[in-house]
């Protein structure tokens, strides 16, 4: 295991958080209410809340098996974070967590990133990773899905102490978008022509958007 390596990538940098990034991440996210909204925390009330977060892990870096990147811009600096938010013991399966500036929302940032450490984590060893995100969160349910993760179906969580519904997702080694589009044409094929065999002829047509379709944007 090789841990929270730097990975660079076509438009951005993923590296191990400093704890002097601490302003970068309190005014670029952390503080960011349209932010807050989307994950598990509250949005920070000052920078010292922010360099204490920083300081609960940045020295656990040292740990093989902590992966845990800040994502960089260039000259614009941290602007989110990725991770495998746990892991089983055997280090096969994990699953994945991250975060971005609403200001960068929709510029394919995040899809980058989580391309980058799936490949990476793949190469360490995992053959399995998991996501979750609230059902009203169209953009992090299209970057799943663009990076070839599978939606499972619907669960509950709590978040801010309060149960919220979110989609579940997995993706398994070697999965992508491509792979998990074929997949589903497949699938609606087969039960498009079992539907066609066994209904009588003057009943409507099969509805396709019974599936949770998948959108390439």
């Amino acid at each position: 295991m090789n841990g929270s390596i730097p990975i660079r990538g076509r438009r951005l940098y993923l590296r191990p958080f400093e704890a002097m990034d601490f302003m970068d991440v309190y005014e670029n996210y952390a503080s960011d209410p349209e932010v807050a909204k989307w994950v598990t925390w509250n949005p920070h009330a000052s920078s010292e809340e922010t360099l204490s977060y920083l300081m609960g892990f940045v020295t656990r870096y040292e740990e093989r098996d902590f992966y845990h990147w800040a994502i960089e811009l260039p000259t614009v600096g941290v602007v989110g974070a990725i991770e495998a938010v746990s892991k089983d013991a055997s280090n096969t399966e994990a699953v994945l967590g991250y975060v971005l500036a609403s200001r960068f929302w929709g510029q394919g940032f995040m899809s980058e990133a989580l391309s980058l450490v799936l490949d990476y984590l793949e190469d360490e060893g995992f053959v399995l990773f998991k996501a979750q995100c609230l059902i009203d969160n169209e953009g992090s349910k299209r970057v799943l899905e663009k990076n070839g993760f599978r939606l499972l179906g619907k669960g509950k969580t709590n978040i801010k102490g309060r149960e919220e519904e979110v989609f579940l997702f997995e993706r398994k080694k070697g999965e992508t978008a491509s792979k998990e589009r074929e997949r589903k044409e497949e699938e609606h094929s087969f039960v498009v022509s079992s539907k066609e065999e066994e209904r009588p002829q003057e009943e409507e047509p099969f509805e396709g958007s019974y599936f949770f379709p998948f959108e390439d944007k």
